[in-house]
């Protein structure tokens, strides 16, 4: 069974796959930091991390990775097949590079805190839209997914499994999903008009964009076997 995980990994046009895998997880940091800078709520999981990163003054990031670390023993415990390297790159990149750009937009931008509602929706909306796209160009690689969104997957199956008949994903990743915003919430965390977009929308615009990339990356499977 590790045979057949690693030789998928490793399947075919794996070093384009990569390429995306990392410009995906690099884009979603780089979203982020955007998001966090219209103060407007990120995603549930971001939420929750970073009321613990103000609570006990420690990166975003680091503690992105450490909450990271923690579900992944539960993932890899529970169901290995969904984790690979793009689960490596999303728990690693994703915090820091949202860290680096907050850096740099502190010391180039004006106080988040004078802007107005309209600004900040001005930055939400393309950020938004750069997040969801670059979600669906890391889902695209098949190299794995965060262990965030396995936990959903795991529950769905385990629930199916446990009841005889077929659960539903979606209603798991909303509860999944609403449970993070709630503890969100506990630990200080910025819980807004994007906490809720997330929640109700993330998964049927990257369902919509999901196949424009599978065009995209096959465009560059087709032209790779072409050069060669």
């Amino acid at each position: 069974m590790i045979k057949k995980w690693i030789a998928n990994q490793k399947g075919k046009n794996f070093g384009k796959r990569t390429i995306f895998m990392l410009a995906g997880v690099l884009m979603m940091g780089f979203s982020l930091s955007f998001l966090i800078l219209a103060d407007l709520g990120t995603d549930p999981f971001s939420s929750l991390n970073m009321g613990f990163s103000r609570m006990v003054d420690i990166p975003f990031g680091t503690v992105l990775l450490t909450a990271n670390i923690l579900l992944f023993v539960v993932v890899i415990m529970a169901d290995y097949r969904l984790i690979g390297l793009g689960t490596i790159g999303n728990m690693v990149l994703i915090g820091y590079t949202s860290d680096f750009f907050s850096w740099i937009w502190r010391d180039l931008l004006p106080d988040p805190a004078g802007y107005s509602l309209l600004t900040r929706l001005l930055i939400l909306i393309p950020s938004f839209a750069v997040f969801a796209v670059a979600a669906a160009v890391y889902m695209t690689c098949d190299l794995g997914m965060s262990p965030y969104d396995a936990v959903p997957f795991i529950v769905t199956y385990k629930l199916s499994k446990k009841r005889g008949k077929k659960v539903s994903f979606r209603i798991v990743r909303m509860v999944w999903d609403a449970v993070i915003t709630l503890l969100a919430l506990c630990f200080g965390g910025t819980v807004g008009v994007m906490t809720v977009l997330v929640i109700l929308t993330m998964g049927p615009v990257v369902a919509k964009i999901q196949p424009i990339m599978q065009k995209l990356l096959l465009h560059y499977q087709l032209q790779e076997e072409t050069d060669h």
